[in-house]
C-alpha cells in the first residue's frame, strides 16, 4: 500500500485506538504492525477471527488475558548462557500458567471457537518448568529456602549466627564496665561489620578494631574483639549463601534455555490471541459489523461512519463499482465531500486489515491491491512546492504505478490554478482512470465536471446535500445528483444586499439558472422522499415493537397454561400415589385376614374398586404430563352443551368435560383433568356426548393386586446394564400384567450408555409397541416413556 495514502486517511490513528485494546506488549507489537492485506482469503480468515473473538466477548465476557508479561529478552539472555533474576524467572512462570489456562479455555469451547483454539493449539506445556520456578522462588521474588537442601542449611545457620552475634553487642552496650566508655547504647554498621560507638579518649581501652571515626572525631566506630569470630562466620555464611543462590538460578536459567524454542512460539501464539481480541473489543466499542468481501470492486457501504470522528455522526451510503466505476462528488466546499472520500477509504483500509467496520449490517467492500488517496494540502514547504505542485506529483506517482485493481481518492481533483485548465486536467484524469478500470471517487467544484459525469456512461454525479436554511452541510451523500454551489444563496443569507446578489444572477446564462433550479428541486423532492422514507420506517420500527410485545405476553400466557396443567398433572399424580397406598393398606389388611378366611370377599371387592380407580388417575396423569395427541378432531355438534358432553376451551386450547351449567345459561363448569374452570358459553364447543366409562379388566385376585400396587415408574440410575435389564425386564411383565399401557423407566443422562442399553432392550421387546424420550418436565433425557401392547 502506498505509504502517503495511509498516512493522509489517518490509518495511523486506527492503530492508536487499537493499541488502547491490546493488554499486552506481544499483542501490541502485533498491531504496530498490522497493515492492510491484499489476498482475500486471507482477509476472511482474519475477518472471521475478529467475529469469533466478538462471540467469546459476548458469551464469555471476554478471552482470559491476564498475567502475560513480555518475557522475550529474558528467554533470549538464557539461551545466551545468561543468568536469569528471580524477577524474570516469575514473570516467566506467572506468562506460562496464563499460557496454559487460555489453552484449556479454548480447549473447552472448541467446537465453538475453533478459529481461536487453532492458534492456541500452539502453546506448549510447561508444567516442569513452573513447578520448578516456583518451588525456587516465591512471590514476591525471591529464591526461597526450600529451593534446596544447603540453601535451607545455610540461612538456618546465618540466622543462628546473627542472633548470637546481636545478643553478644547487646550485653556490651548495657554492660556496666562498659558504660562510660560507650558514646551511645546503639549498633551501628561501617564496612559491613557490626560496630559499637566508643568515646574517642577511649579506643586505646575498648578491646576492638577501629573502622570508622565521627566527622568530629569525637567517636570511633570499633567492631569488638569478641565479636570477631562471629561475624566472620556470618560473612562466610552469606557468601555460601550468595554461591547457592546462583547456582539454583543458573540451573533454572538452564531450564528455560532448554525450553526457549517452545517458548518464543507460545508467545508468539499469545500475540496473535491478544491482537485479535483487541480487533474485537474495537468492533464492539465502534458498533462495528463484518463487511461482505468481494473481489470485484463493488463497494456498497450503508449507514457507514467515520470511525475518527466523535460526537453524532452522520451515517452515509457509498456504493461505487457496480453501475459506475468513477463517482464524481460536487457541491461547495464546505459541504463534507472530503470526510466522504476519507470514510471510504480509511474504512477498505480497516476491512483490508482484518477489523470489523463502523457501518450497517450486510454492507459490502471490495478487497483492493492499490489504494491511492490525494486528500488535503501535503505540499513540503522546505521545498517550496505550490499546492497544484504537491498535488501533481501524487497524482503522477498514481498514475505511474496504478494497476488493474484499484482505489483512487482525489479531493479537488484539478484544484490550484486556472479554472479551465484544471477542469480539462481534472477530466483527462478521470478519462485515464476509468479506462484503467480503477475504482475511483473524486471531489470538484467545477460544474463542468457535472456535464462530463452525465455524458460518460461510467462516471456518475453525486453531491453532499447543503441545508440553505441553516448554511450548514448535513452530510447525506446524494448519489445520482449533482451538487448545487448555493454561493448565490449563501451570499444573500449571509447580508450580502440583494442588489449584488441579483445583478450576479443576471451574469449567470439563462441555462446555467435553470440547470441549478432543477437540481435545488430534486435535492428538495430527494429530502422529502427521505423524511417519508424515514417515517415509514420509524413506524415499521414501532409495528415490531408492539408486535414483540404481544408475542411476549402470548408467550407468558402459554407458560402461564402450561404451569396451571403441569399443576394439576401433580394433583393428579398425587392422587394416585395415596390411592396406591391405600390400596397397599388393603392388600395387608387383606393378607392379615386371610388365615381366619373372614371379610374376604369385601376386601377383594375394595380392592377391585380401588384399582379402578387407580387406572383412571394414572391415565390422566399421563395425559397431563404428555403432549396431547394431535387427532383428527370430530366434528362440532350443533346443540347447547349438556353435561357430561366433551367441549373444546378456546382460551386453553385443550378439552373438558361439562359438569354443570349456570341459571342463565351463559356460562359452563368445566373440568380439565384436576382443574374445574367457569368459562363463557361463547368460549367452548360440543365435540361429543357422554360416553360410559368401561371399568378395567380383572381376572384374578393376582392382577388387582398387581394393578394396585404396581408403580408407573421404574427407577435404573446406578446400576450396570446387566442387572438393570433383568429388573426392567421383570417389571415390563409385571406391567403387562397390571394392564398399565404406559410406563416410564427413569435411567438417568450421564454418558448415554444406559439409556442406549434400555432403548435396544425395548426395540426387542416383544410388548413395546413404541417408546420415546420424556417431556422436560418428567426429567427429558434422562427417562424414556415406554408404550406398552394392550392387546
Amino acid at each position: 500500500m502506498d505509504e502517503q495514502s495511509l498516512r493522509v486517511l489517518e490509518y495511523e490513528r486506527v492503530r492508536e485506538l487499537l493499541l488502547a485494546h491490546a493488554s499486552c506488549e506481544l499483542g501490541k507489537e502485533r498491531v504496530r504492525a498490522m497493515a492492510p492485506l491484499t489476498d482475500l482469503r486471507e482477509i476472511e480468515q482474519r475477518q472471521a477471527e475478529t467475529a469469533e473473538a466478538c462471540l467469546v466477548i459476548e458469551e464469555q465476557g471476554g478471552i482470559p488475558l491476564g498475567g502475560i508479561r513480555d518475557i522475550r529478552v529474558a528467554v533470549d539472555r538464557a539461551t545466551r548462557d545468561g543468568i536469569l533474576q528471580p524477577q524474570e524467572l516469575l514473570d516467566i512462570a506467572d506468562t506460562v500458567y496464563s499460557a496454559r489456562r487460555l489453552k484449556f479455555f479454548f480447549a473447552r469451547y472448541r467446537s465453538r471457537f475453533p478459529l481461536l483454539n487453532e492458534v492456541a493449539t500452539h502453546i506448549y506445556d510447561f508444567n516442569a518448568l513452573e513447578h520448578e520456578i516456583r518451588a525456587a522462588i516465591s512471590d514476591r521474588a525471591e529464591v526461597q529456602d526450600s529451593a534446596s537442601p544447603e540453601l535451607a542449611h545455610i540461612r538456618s545457620s546465618i540466622r543462628v549466627t546473627h542472633s548470637r552475634l546481636h545478643e553478644r553487642i547487646d550485653q556490651i552496650l548495657h554492660s556496666s564496665a562498659y558504660e562510660k566508655m560507650i558514646q551511645e547504647p546503639v549498633v551501628v554498621r561501617r564496612s559491613d561489620r557490626l560496630c559499637v560507638p566508643i568515646k574517642a579518649e577511649y579506643r586505646h581501652a575498648f578491646d576492638g578494631l577501629v573502622h570508622d571515626t565521627s566527622a568530629s572525631g569525637a567517636t570511633v566506630f570499633m567492631e569488638p574483639a569478641s565479636v570477631l569470630a562471629l561475624q566472620n562466620d556470618l560473612r562466610e555464611l552469606e557468601a555460601n549463601e550468595k554461591h547457592e543462590v546462583e547456582r539454583i538460578l543458573t540451573a533454572l536459567s538452564h531450564l528455560v534455555r532448554r525450553r526457549a524454542q517452545e517458548l518464543h512460539a507460545t508467545l508468539h501464539a499469545l500475540g496473535i490471541i491478544d491482537f485479535i481480541h483487541a480487533k474485537a473489543q474495537l468492533s464492539r466499542a465502534q458498533k462495528a459489523v463484518r463487511p461482505r468481501l468481494n473481489t470485484q470492486g463493488q463497494v456498497a457501504l450503508r449507514g457507514a461512519r467515520h470511525p475518527l470522528l466523535q460526537g453524532n455522526v452522520v451515517p452515509i451510503d457509498i456504493h461505487l463499482g457496480k453501475e459506475f466505476s468513477t463517482l464524481v462528488i460536487t457541491g461547495p466546499n464546505t459541504g463534507g465531500k472530503t470526510v466522504t472520500l476519507k470514510t471510504l477509504g480509511l474504512l477498505t483500509l480497516m476491512a483490508q486489515s482484518g477489523l470489523h467496520v463502523p457501518a450497517a449490517d450486510g454492507s459490502g467492500m471490495a478487497v483492493f491491491k492499490q489504494v491511492f488517496a490525494d486528500i488535503g494540502d501535503e505540499q513540503s514547504i522546505e521545498q517550496s512546492l505550490s499546492t497544484f505542485s504537491a498535488h501533481i506529483r501524487q497524482i503522477v506517482k498514481i498514475v505511474r504505478r496504478i494497476g488493474r485493481n484499484a482505489l483512487v481518492l482525489l479531493d479537488e481533483i484539478g484544484a490550484g490554478t486556472d479554472p479551465t485548465e484544471g477542469s480539462a486536467l481534472a477530466r483527462a484524469l478521470l478519462e485515464f482512470l476509468t479506462r484503467q478500470h480503477a475504482r475511483t471517487v473524486a471531489t470538484t467544484h467545477y460544474s463542468v465536471l457535472k456535464e462530463y459525469a452525465y455524458s460518460h456512461p461510467e462516471i456518475e454525479n453525486a453531491s453532499v446535500e447543503f441545508d440553505v436554511e441553516t448554511l450548514q452541510p448535513t452530510y447525506r451523500l446524494l448519489i445520482g445528483i449533482p451538487g448545487s454551489s448555493n454561493a448565490l444563496t449563501i451570499a444573500r443569507r449571509l447580508g450580502l444586499p440583494k442588489a449584488i446578489v441579483e445583478e450576479a444572477n443576471s451574469f449567470l446564462g439563462a441555462e446555467h439558472v435553470q440547470v441549478e433550479g432543477l437540481i435545488r428541486r430534486i435535492e428538495e423532492d430527494v429530502r422529502v422522499a427521505r423524511n417519508e422514507r424515514e417515517a415509514a420506517e420509524s413506524i415499521a420500527a414501532d409495528a415490531e415493537k408492539i408486535r414483540r410485545r404481544l408475542q411476549q405476553e402470548l408467550d407468558q400466557a402459554r407458560e402461564r397454561r402450561e404451569m396451571a396443567l403441569a399443576e394439576a398433572a401433580g394433583e393428579a399424580s398425587a392422587i394416585v400415589r395415596k390411592a396406591q397406598e391405600e390400596a397397599r393398606q388393603i392388600l395387608a389388611k387383606l393378607r392379615e385376614q386371610s388365615r381366619e378366611n373372614r371379610d374376604t370377599n369385601q376386601a377383594m371387592q375394595s380392592l377391585k374398586q380401588l384399582a379402578a380407580e387407580v387406572h383412571e388417575e394414572e391415565s390422566k396423569a399421563q395425559a397431563q404430563r404428555r403432549p396431547a395427541p394431535q387427532p383428527v378432531e370430530p366434528a362440532p355438534l350443533s346443540r347447547p352443551p349438556r353435561p357430561g358432553d366433551t367441549v373444546t376451551v378456546q382460551p386453553f386450547a385443550g378439552r373438558g368435560v361439562v359438569l354443570e351449567m349456570n341459571e342463565g345459561g351463559s356460562e359452563v363448569l368445566v373440568q380439565m383433568g384436576a382443574m374445574k374452570l367457569t368459562v363463557p358459553l361463547s368460549d367452548i364447543q360440543v365435540v361429543g356426548a357422554p360416553k360410559p366409562r368401561p371399568m378395567p379388566s380383572l381376572s384374578s385376585n393376582t392382577m388387582v393386586a398387581k394393578a394396585a400396587t404396581f408403580g408407573i415408574e421404574l427407577h435404573l440410575r446406578g446400576l450396570m446394564a446387566d442387572e438393570a435389564m433383568l429388573k426392567l425386564d421383570k417389571y415390563l411383565d409385571d406391567a403387562i400384567l397390571a394392564g398399565v399401557s404406559s410406563v416410564r423407566v427413569v435411567h438417568g443422562k450421564g454418558t448415554g450408555a444406559l439409556r442406549n442399553a434400555v432403548w435396544e432392550f425395548l426395540r426387542k421387546h416383544p410388548h413395546v409397541s413404541a417408546y420415546h424420550l420424556a417431556e422436560q418436565c418428567e426429567g427429558g433425557t434422562g427417562a424414556t416413556v415406554v408404550e406398552l401392547k394392550t392387546e
